[in-house]
């Protein structure tokens, strides 16, 4: 029995070994398990869309064919089917195994947001009570944030495992404090923060950090622009709303003033956003939500009208598209279009969020060209050899649209027959007016070699109740007897 005791150990260990992983979940969110940006460095094992349908393998041509395979891009990590962006998208994406579905984005998290928003505080410390934008910089594997009103930073202090503002990211002498080890600043639960209120920190429970609505500018002044329209004014308002009035008119700014939607056309040279928190006053229709406000005191929270103008639209002329045809392209971005006959169109997305161009950006693909001869009912099919590789191919290799010989050749004969019949009637139309014309011209030349004509004398007028009429003089007149009178 003794001598049984490590094989047991060693059957334990294979099947602790050789026991399958259970599946990533989406919601998991680590370091290597979240999306940066837009995804291209994400390497996690999440393999299903955010429908829920499973990824087909980069390295596999079925159901749908593609160029985006392991061998076309090598460092874009195509392993077997796990959620990709290697083209540009807006995030991770892959194609399905669904024959009807080509290919759906995969609902992997964002690691984090690019911009971060303080509120809450309206006494100690509230000047840091605004935006901060991430940097490139890191303290304590979590990103470092820099404030878009002061020279302040929003980042993690290791030694104290807090979340701080301080004038120097590392820096352990701070403005407020988080006692909190999340790994994203959005993440840390309200009553966390402290404040400085000049002697000690002091709780601060109303304080939270939210992810900026994109597109925010800041809080302004009320005679902060050029160009200003009273939209409307509500009890419902909302950012969204707002900007939906604004984009309808071609403004390039939104801006509530509590619970008016004014649009403008520019800020004012010389105006700056404030560094208080003047606007924090919630929307009437979101109380999430902030609207500037408009009582002693007027300000405005400001945005950009638009900060995508959506997917490119698509024709059936258009083959390509970069970024991805289902890309929500960015204010300032452009698109690339290529049609299938090879010309190129480059799309802009204006700051009002339209294209500069509208489409349909291609003309339409041919498809099938039909001959009709009018002999018999022979018809002649031609169609177009543009097709994808692979697409409608017998299992030999060899095309399946090949046309039959028989047709056109008899296409042919018949159009022979068509113009020799023609050709004849032809011939015979115009012998037969050669014809009438050569007698025409015998009988004229007859009379005129055996008569004698001249014209009659004028002797005298007759006045008729139709007018004067001229009367030959028979004397005079040689016009033979045979002739008739004129």
């Amino acid at each position: 029995m003794r001598g049984t005791f490590p094989y047991v150990g060693l059957v334990f260990a294979v099947l602790l070994v050789t026991e399958e992983l259970p599946p990533a979940k989406a919601n998991d969110v680590s370091s290597d398990m979240c999306q940066v940006d837009d995804g291209a460095s994400y390497r996690g094992q999440v393999a299903v869309t955010h429908t829920g349908k499973t990824c087909q393998r980069w390295d596999s041509q079925t159901p749908h064919r593609h160029t985006r395979t392991p061998a076309n891009y090598p460092s874009s990590g195509l392993e077997h089917n796990y959620c990709r962006n290697p083209d540009g998208a807006s995030g991770v994406w892959c194609y399905t195994v669904d024959p009807s579905s080509r290919y759906e984005l995969c609902d992997v998290p964002k690691c984090g947001c690019p911009v971060v928003r303080l509120s809450g505080q309206y006494t100690y410390q509230s000047y840091q009570m605004t935006t901060y934008t991430r940097t490139d910089q890191t303290v304590g594997d979590r990103p470092v944030y820099k404030s878009d009103t002061r020279d302040n930073y929003l980042y993690y202090l290791e030694s104290t495992e807090e979340w701080v503002v301080g004038s120097t990211p590392g820096a352990i002498y701070v403005f407020l404090r988080a006692r909190s080890d999340a790994t994203l600043p959005e993440r840390i639960s309200q009553g966390k923060f402290q404040v400085w209120d000049g002697n000690s920190f002091v709780s601060a429970q109303n304080l939270r950090v939210d992810c900026s609505v994109p597109g925010y500018l800041g809080c302004y002044y009320y005679t902060f622009a050029f160009g200003e329209r009273l939209q409307w004014t509500g009890s419902n308002i909302t950012i969204e709303a707002c900007r939906l009035s604004c984009r309808r008119g071609n403004f390039r700014l939104t801006a509530l003033y509590g619970r008016e939607c004014w649009c403008a056309r520019q800020i004012r040279a010389g105006f700056t956003r404030q560094s208080y928190p003047y606007c924090d006053r919630p929307c009437a229709g979101n109380p999430s939500q902030f609207c500037g406000r408009r009582d002693d005191y007027v300000y405005a929270e400001v945005y950009k009208t638009a900060t995508h103008c959506g997917p490119v639209p698509v024709t059936p002329g258009v083959t390509t598209v970069h970024p991805s045809r289902d890309d929500d392209i960015a204010v300032g971005q452009a698109a690339v279009v290529t049609c299938w006959n090879g010309v190129t169109v480059i799309i802009q997305c204006l700051q009002t969020g339209h294209f500069n161009v509208s489409g349909p950006f291609c003309p339409d693909k041919p498809t099938t060209n039909t001959i009709k001869t009018s002999l018999s009912s022979t018809t002649v099919s031609v169609r177009s050899t543009a097709m994808s590789p692979g697409v409608g191919n017998d299992s030999d290799g060899q095309s399946g649209n090949t046309t039959s010989i028989v047709p056109i050749v008899g296409g042919v004969i018949g159009g022979l027959v068509l113009i020799v019949i023609a050709a004849v009637a032809a011939f015979y139309v115009v012998r037969q007016r050669k014809t009438s014309l050569d007698q025409q011209t015998s009988q004229s030349d007859t009379t005129t070699d055996n008569h004698i004509y001249s014209e009659p004398a004028v002797t005298d007028v007759l006045l008729t109740n139709n007018g004067a009429r001229y009367l030959p003089s028979p004397a005079s007149s040689t016009v033979s007897a045979d002739q008739p009178r004129q």
